[in-house]
């Protein structure tokens, strides 16, 4: 080539440099005028939530300067987050659901008072849960394309409700032999469900 070739090389951009100042990174590299623009991966670290921000300022440098980009190993890592993330969002949503059901439950028309009435409190916040679980967990979390939803369904139902009869029985156990008091029990018991629902799910009910 009898010309020089001026190339724009970012490598491990990560969106707290490129990003902070999406318009004036732009206005600085028109300045510059490069012939082309090399983008080698990592303009995110370890979090999903700027993808749009990201796709975006590549496409308006791409409309000025001819642009390259490929991913790198940060924006796989941020895939690999996005679920775990999105998980424990929908499972605080799930326990205020949950909640929300049981209290609106008790204050309407269950009288906790009634031994028969509080456990029929639980079980309809329960299923509200389980539901309001099956479904974001499903859309938003591991992007299911499974068909056969009903049989999805029960297995995720299944699964749920395994994880929480273990929860009595552990609680139970700790408690009644006196390991720990019933509220460190409770959050014990807590993180080995949280965990164990993950697990299920990812490897048995939405499995690909």
């Amino acid at each position: 080539l009898s010309n020089e070739l001026k190339i724009l090389l970012d490598n491990n951009g990560y969106q707290g440099i490129i990003l902070q100042d999406s318009q004036n990174a732009l206005e600085n590299i028109i300045k510059i005028n490069p012939d082309l623009i090399l983008l080698t991966g990592d303009l995110i670290d370890c979090t999903s939530i700027r993808y749009k921000e990201i796709i975006n300022f590549i496409s308006k440098m791409s409309e000025k300067i001819p642009t390259y980009y490929i991913p790198g190993n940060h924006e796989t890592r941020a895939e690999k987050y996005k679920e775990i993330i999105n998980y424990l969002i929908f499972g605080v949503l799930t326990t205020i659901v949950s909640l929300g059901t049981y209290y609106g439950s008790v204050y309407t028309f269950l009288n906790p008072n009634d031994g028969f009435q509080l456990q029929v409190a639980n079980v309809i916040s329960w299923i509200a849960g389980v539901i309001f679980a099956y479904v974001t967990n499903r859309k938003y979390v591991f992007d299911s394309k499974n068909n056969q939803i009903i049989k999805e369904a029960i297995s995720f139902f299944g699964s749920r409700l395994a994880t929480g009869i273990m929860d009595m029985v552990l609680m139970w156990f700790l408690v009644n032999f006196n390991i720990v008091n019933d509220v460190v029990a409770k959050v014990v018991v807590n993180v080995i469900v949280v965990i164990l629902n993950y697990i299920l799910s990812k490897l048995v009910v939405f499995k690909k």
